[in-house]
C-alpha cells in the first residue's frame, strides 16, 4: 500500500528513504530529519504494525499499538513539518517499486535482519543511491553507521560479510522492547542521532557564511565516501572509531547499477505486446518474431496456482506476481489459499498471452519490467497510468537465468 502527500510550494532539498522507518532506529530517524534543513521529502518503508512491547524501544506512544508503523509516522512527521512532500508504503524494502527508490537522493536503513539489509543494499546499487546503514549493538552498547556510494570499485554492505558476520548478522531482532532485545531506547536515538548527522554533513546543500555561496556538502572528491566508510560509537568507553571499507573480490553481489535511458512510454496499462514492441529494434507480437520473448521482474516470481492449507483444494490462477497476488479465499472451506511451489515462475511466456496487461500480471508504475530473449535482457521502466515520463533501461546482458516452465 503506497499513499503520498505533495506540497507543490515546499523548498528544493532531498529526498529521504527511510527502511525500517518505524523501528527502533527508524521513529526517531524521522522525526530529526522532519526538522534538518535541506531535506524536502520523506519515503517512508515498514510492512509492520506497532505491538505493545515496541513501547519500550520506539518512538511512539500508548495510542499508537496496533496501528501501521508507517502510517503512525507518517502523521507524526506532518505534525512536525507539514511543508515535507511524503510518501508512506507499507511494504518491505524488496517489494517498493524501483522508480521509487530511485527517486530517493540518499537511502536511510534500520532494519533488522540479514535479508532486509540484503535487499535494501541491493535496491541501493541498482538504483545507484548513497546508502546509510545504521545498527546497534546492545550487550556492547555500540552504536554503528555504514556509509556506501555506489560506484565502480567501491565497497557493498554485503562485501563484509562472511561465515563469521552470518551468524551474527542473521538473528533477527524482533524489536521487542528491554526486555527481549536488551536494546534501550536511548540506543536507538543515538544510532539516528549520528546516521542523520552524517547524511546532512555529506548529502545537504549548506551555506559557507565566509563566502555566502551554497554547495553540496561532500562534492568534494575528498569527501565522497566511494570506498565505504564505517562509524562506530562507544557509549560504554566513550570513543569513536571511524574505519575505511574496500571491496571484497569475493563479494557474493555484481555491484550493478541500471542504466536507465528515456525511451519507452509503457504505463501498466500496456500489453505486453506493447512491451516488447517499445524496445528499439523490438519485434512486434503476433507474428514468429515474437516467439522466445519472456517478460519478469528481478526477484520475483509469478503465480500460477494455489492451494488451500486446510483442505487441500487448488485451483489454477492467472499467472500474477507472489508479491501482489492478494488474499485469495478457498472455495470449498473459506480458509486463505496460498501459492503452489511447482507452479511458480520467474518467466512470463509473452507468446501466450500478448493482450494481457502489464497491470494484470500485478505490475506497477515505478517497477522495471524484464523482457528477455535470445539471452539478453531489456529493463524497462514503467510509467504511472496518469502519463510521467517513462524511462527504459536497455541492458546488453547475458541472460543467467534458467529456462523455468511459462504460463
Amino acid at each position: 500500500m503506497v499513499s503520498t502527500t505533495r506540497h507543490p510550494g515546499h523548498e528544493a532539498g532531498i529526498r529521504v528513504l527511510v527502511a525500517g522507518a518505524g523501528g527502533a532506529i527508524g521513529s526517531f530517524v524521522l522525526g530529526l530529519l522532519a526538522r534538518t534543513p535541506g531535506v524536502s521529502g520523506l519515503i517512508l518503508v515498514d510492512p509492520d504494525t506497532y505491538e505493545t512491547h515496541n513501547l519500550a524501544s520506539q518512538d511512539i506512544a500508548e495510542g499508537d499499538v496496533g496501528k501501521a508503523k508507517v502510517d503512525v509516522q507518517a502523521r507524526r512527521v506532518r505534525r512536525i513539518n507539514p511543508h515535507l512532500e511524503m510518501t508512506a508504503v507499507r511494504d518491505t524494502i524488496a517489494n517498493v517499486p524501483f522508480g521509487l527508490v530511485r527517486s530517493a537522493d540518499v537511502i536511510l536503513a534500520g532494519l533488522d535482519s540479514l535479508g532486509a539489509r540484503r535487499d535494501v543494499n541491493r535496491a541501493a546499487w541498482r538504483a545507484g543511491v548513497p546508502l546509510i546503514d545504521a545498527g546497534v549493538l546492545p550487550d556492547k552498547q555500540l552504536v554503528r553507521v555504514s556509509l556506501y556510494q555506489p560506484a565502480e570499485g567501491a565497497t557493498c554492505l554485503e562485501c563484509a560479510w562472511d561465515e563469521r558476520h552470518e551468524q551474527v548478522i542473521s538473528i533477527e531482532y524482533s524489536c521487542a522492547g528491554v526486555a527481549a532485545t536488551r536494546s534501550p531506547a536511548y540506543l536507538g536515538a543515538a544510532a539516528a542521532s549520528l546516521a542523520v548527522g552524517e547524511l546532512a554533513q555529506r548529502f545537504i546543500q549548506t551555506t559557507e557564511p565566509s563566502e555566502g555561496k551554497t554547495q553540496v556538502a561532500g562534492e568534494n572528491e575528498a569527501d565522497q565516501p566511494t570506498g565505504g566508510v564505517e562509524i562506530v560509537h562507544d557509549l560504554a568507553g566513550r570513543a569513536s572509531r571511524v574505519t575505511r571499507l574496500t571491496r571484497n573480490p569475493a563479494c557474493r553481489f555484481d555491484h550493478a547499477t541500471w542504466d536507465i535511458s528515456r525511451q519507452s512510454r509503457l504505463t501498466p496499462g500496456s500489453t505486453v505486446a506493447e512491451a516488447v514492441s517499445s524496445l528499439p529494434n523490438g519485434a512486434p507480437i503476433g507474428g514468429a518474431p515474437s516467439e522466445g520473448f519472456t517478460l519478469g521482474v528481478d526477484g520475483k516470481s509469478f503465480v500460477r496456482a494455489v492451494t488451500c492449507p486446510a483442505c487441500s483444494a487448488s485451483r489454477r490462477v492467472a499467472a500474477r506476481l507472489e508479491h501482489r497476488l492478494g488474499r485469495r479465499r478457498c472455495g470449498t472451506c473459506g480458509g486463505e489459499m496460498e501459492p503452489v511451489g511447482f507452479e511458480m515462475t520467474s518467466r512470463f511466456d509473452v507468446g501466450t498471452a500478448p493482450k494481457r496487461t502489464l497491470r494484470s500480471l500485478g505490475l506497477r508504475g515505478g517497477d522495471v519490467v524484464q523482457i528477455n530473449a535470445a539471452g539478453r535482457t531489456a529493463r524497462v521502466l514503467l510509467a504511472d497510468d496518469v502519463g510521467l515520463p517513462v524511462e527504459a533501461a536497455h541492458a546488453n546482458d547475458t541472460d543467467e537465468q534458467g529456462s523455468d516452465s511459462h504460463d
